[in-house]
């Protein structure tokens, strides 16, 4: 993402209206980061691709940024470069973990490790929502040529093998329909609180619908991981006897 004239980061109208990116190195520096972390994700060790992440915050004089982690300081900070990246990444678990680095001004150091937590990968898959996505901007490289951008929990850009693919809400879009379309074909099998029935009625059907789409989106998403291809069909139910007389 640019700025556009106002200051304002171009391609917001694709991101949560709730969302507040967290404070960003300037675009010189971030581009220094994002170069070490690709070279670094090309250098094979002992025949392998390293996944890791990067997670980045300003340089903090005293004690360790809120809300990013469970963050692990060395004794003493190591220069931010390729051959370090490729000697933390293969002791780290990408899917909850990161090796922390701050920056200030123009400079980089590597700080630490930060510590996400088990539930991490879930959370941005859509799988589970019971999680604080840690506050800081995080670099997850999961092969060769491709690099996934998370600020605050949203992923906002990929680069894969040179393309740069922005957040998008096409998908988004299709699902909300498919949501609520289910949900309306299906109203009839919900069990709801008795309490106050008409009153909260619109609530409900709103959180059904929500509901639905977050069953969808995360089956999607794990699909789209995967990488292999795949589909979700979506049909109406039908009676048990239905299926079968039809088998």
């Amino acid at each position: 993402m640019g700025r556009s004239s106002s200051g304002e980061l171009s391609g917001t109208h694709n991101l949560p209206m709730d969302f507040v990116p967290p404070t960003c190195p300037p675009v010189l520096v971030l581009r220094e980061m994002l170069e070490i972390a690709y070279i670094a994700a090309g250098a094979p060790e002992e025949g392998r691709y390293a996944r890791f992440n990067l997670a980045a915050t300003p340089l903090f004089a005293a004690g360790d940024p809120n809300n990013v982690g469970e963050l692990t300081r060395f004794d003493q900070p190591r220069g931010f470069s390729v051959a370090e990246v490729r000697r933390l990444a293969p002791a780290l678990d990408a899917n909850r973990s990161a090796v922390w680095v701050e920056w200030e001004k123009s400079k980089w150091q590597i700080s630490g490790l930060a510590d996400f937590g088990p539930y991490w990968r879930d959370a941005m898959l859509g799988v589970r929502f019971n999680y604080n996505a840690p506050e800081c901007l995080v670099v997850r490289v999961e092969r060769p040529g491709r690099l996934l951008i998370h600020m605050s929990g949203v992923h906002v850009a990929t680069l894969s093998d040179g393309d740069v693919k922005g957040w998008g809400r096409k998908f988004v879009g299709a699902l909300f329909g498919l949501a609520r379309t289910s949900a309306r074909d299906m109203s009839t099998e919900f069990e709801r609180p008795s309490f106050r029935r008409k009153e909260n009625l619109s609530n409900a059907v709103t959180y059904e619908e929500m509901s639905l789409w977050n069953t969808y989106a995360g089956i999607a998403n794990l699909i789209s991981v995967g990488g292999h291809g795949g589909a979700i069909i979506i049909v109406p139910s039908v009676p048990r006897s239905h299926l079968t007389q039809c088998a």
